[in-house]
């Protein structure tokens, strides 16, 4: 009993601080954000994009940073992130699956029968 009397008393004591921290808003507007290949309508377009028609080094760049790696997938632009995918090399190997014939590495298609 004593010890849900003192849960109950931390819980009252943490619940007005808790409820100052507002959720971040998440958007679900798709068009306003490059979340797929070729863009929100998968056509090369943005409709609520305003991009410069020039840039250069110094002019129209935000910000730069090197990525390690390689990666030819489309970065993911949602709000004010951007998501990469980038490959860097290592000398890890791929782990054996049960049951799955040698030299096959991906379970993602089953074994290989010919």
């Amino acid at each position: 009993m004593k010890k849900t009397l003192l849960a109950l008393l931390a819980l009252s004591l943490c619940l007005p601080v808790m409820a100052q921290d507002k959720p971040k808003q998440v958007t679900t507007d798709f068009s306003a954000n490059w979340h797929q290949w070729r863009g929100p309508l998968a056509n090369g377009l943005a409709p609520k994009g305003d991009p410069p028609v020039r840039w250069n080094e110094s002019t129209n760049i935000k910000w730069k940073v090197a990525i390690p790696g390689t990666g030819s997938a489309t970065p993911i632009v949602w709000g004010n992130q951007v998501f990469l995918v980038s490959a860097i090399k290592t000398d890890r190997k791929p782990k054996e699956i049960a049951g799955q014939p040698p030299g096959i590495k991906s379970a993602l298609f089953g074994p290989c029968n010919h």
